[in-house]
């Protein structure tokens, strides 16, 4: 009998109303624990079934059936974006999202480009000269740095064409006060690592991610003869 997860994700949808209700009711029965009294321990009747086939992920925290949906919509969406392009003309959306897709798993090409396109990025936002900046300065006032970049269009860059929150965050969201319409959002943003954690955070992965964001810094920081 093939597994509950593929009966509710994969066959329910094809189905009437009401032979679709009749899966999703087996489905529900293939979760529970019939041998436990509901009364006594209603979350292990209930979920008893689920428990028994599916245990926490060392890479989780938790693991539920919303996770298991989304793991196997991830899967199908990958599947499909594998897929050849039948559209291809210079507008197809499905040509573009395929081949921004295939860019992104190429790691022969991302190791074979380096850190070219990241230095790009940041020397079209003026640079990252933090070698030769001066005490106080930004690192475009050294006499060897680029010409100090325009704070609107460097503004306009981040936001506008990296879609990076800087200094403030700009976002649509429904209107609190009317539904039936969309509002500009402009709150608050911060420049700081999200979980105070990976400051202070001495166990291993936080370790880590001290170690990366160092090397990082250094060689951001390092002349380009040195690199």
């Amino acid at each position: 009998m093939a597994h509950p997860f593929f009966w509710f994700t994969k066959v329910a949808p094809l189905l009437p109303f009401w032979t679709a209700s009749s899966v999703c009711v087996f489905v529900l029965q293939a979760n529970i624990d019939p041998t436990i009294q509901p009364c006594q321990d209603f979350y292990s009747f209930a979920c008893g079934g689920w428990l028994r086939r599916h245990g926490i992920p060392e890479d989780k925290l938790s693991y539920g059936i919303i996770t298991a949906i989304g793991e196997h919509n991830e899967e199908k969406l990958r599947r499909l974006l594998l897929e050849p392009v039948h559209r291809r003309g210079a507008d197809s959306a499905e040509r573009k999202v395929k081949e921004f897709y295939r860019s992104c798993v190429n790691i022969q090409e991302i190791d074979n480009l380096g850190s070219g396109p990241m230095t790009e990025v940041i020397d079209s936002c003026g640079g990252w000269d933090l070698v030769g900046a001066p005490s106080g300065g930004a690192g475009w006032e050294s006499s060897t740095a680029p010409a100090r970049p325009d704070f609107n269009e460097l503004l306009y860059r981040t936001q506008g064409v990296y879609s990076t929150a800087v200094f403030f965050s700009l976002t649509v969201n429904v209107d609190d006060k009317n539904s039936s319409r969309n509002a500009i959002r402009i709150d608050q943003e911060g420049l700081t690592l999200p979980e105070r954690t990976l400051y202070l955070g001495q166990d291993e992965d936080s370790v880590k991610v001290t170690v990366i964001f160092s090397d990082i810094h250094h060689f951001l920081s390092a002349p380009s003869s040195k690199l």
